[in-house]
This record gives C-alpha cells, structure tokens and sequence, in this order.
C-alpha cells in the first residue's frame, strides 16, 4: 500500500478493521441524490369520462433532443411519471401505454418512462419493438414530441423516454 508509508502502525490497523465493514451497494439501486422519485401511475381502464385536450399534431414523434437528454443526464429534468409493462400481453401493453399517455398529458407531465424489458439473446423483447410503433398512432402520436431509449441509470436498453407536448389547459 503506498499510503501506508505515511500512516502509523495503530492508524493502519485501524483503517483495515473498517474497511472490513464496507458493503458493496447494489448496482440495481441506481438513483440521484437530488431526484424526486417518480410518481408511479397505476392505470386499471381508461376513464371515457376523461375529457382530453388532445393537441393538432399529426407529426410523428422524433428522436429526443440533444439538449433535453442533455438536460435528463444532469439531472435538471426529471421524470414525472413511470409505467412498466412486465408481465402484459401485446394488447394490454398498448392500451395501458395509451391511458398512460392521455393520463399524463392531463396531468400536464412533460417527462414519462415506460419501462418495456430488455428481452434477452434468444427471444427479444416484443413490447420494446412495438413502441415505436404504438407511439406512431394517432391515438398517442399528438401527445408526444419525441422518445428515446432511456438512460443506463433509468433502465437503459429496456426503457425509453418519452417526451410529451405542453398541456395548454391543463
């Protein structure tokens, strides 16, 4: 140890005995210290009740923009809203990302997660090649202005960001 050199007999021995009680953490608890969890939103049906105002966009949703990942990374934007579709079929994922995205936007959020899986080797994930495409429909496409694969710290290949429009009434 070249710290050794400097430190006395007693203080060395000290210092090990308390490296001793180290515990690695977890590499599954990534999170930011100044970063307010993320509201999780449990969606059980949409609300038909729900009136939406649903913005006149009929561009489909872009790449995020190099400033707001920019922004995301250092932490000056945060996530509003998480969704994760484990476990749902096809259809069920989509008709939980629409009242998702809807509820969202309602709920003037800017920033959501949606959390599809990663897949593995042999079979990848169905529900991370179909959200492009979901997010292309009329029915989600107006909410959004872009979306791309999140973050390694927010679940990397197996979630993506989408970025939603300003909610003018909301």
């Amino acid at each position: 140890m070249a710290n050794s050199k400097h430190l006395s007999e007693n203080d060395l021995l000290l210092w090990l005995n308390e490296l001793r009680t180290v515990k690695k953490l977890s590499s599954k608890k990534n999170f930011k210290a100044n970063q307010p969890a993320a509201k999780k939103i449990v969606i059980k049906e949409p609300d038909s009740r729900l009136e939406l105002n649903v913005p006149k966009a009929s561009i489909a949703p872009t790449n995020l923009d190099f400033k707001i990942s920019r922004k995301i990374n250092r932490g000056q934007i945060f996530i509003d809203a998480k969704l994760d579709l484990h476990g749902l079929t096809e259809m069920q994922a989509f008709d939980a990302l629409q009242a998702f995205v809807q509820k969202s936007f309602s709920s003037s959020h800017r920033l959501v997660i949606v959390i599809t899986g990663k897949g593995s080797k042999e079979s990848p994930s169905v529900l991370k090649s179909k959200l492009p495409t979901w997010i292309s429909r009329d029915s989600i496409a107006p909410f959004i202005i872009s979306f791309s694969q999140a973050a390694k710290i927010h679940g990397g290949e197996g979630a993506f960001y989408l970025y939603l429009r300003k909610n003018k009434k909301g």
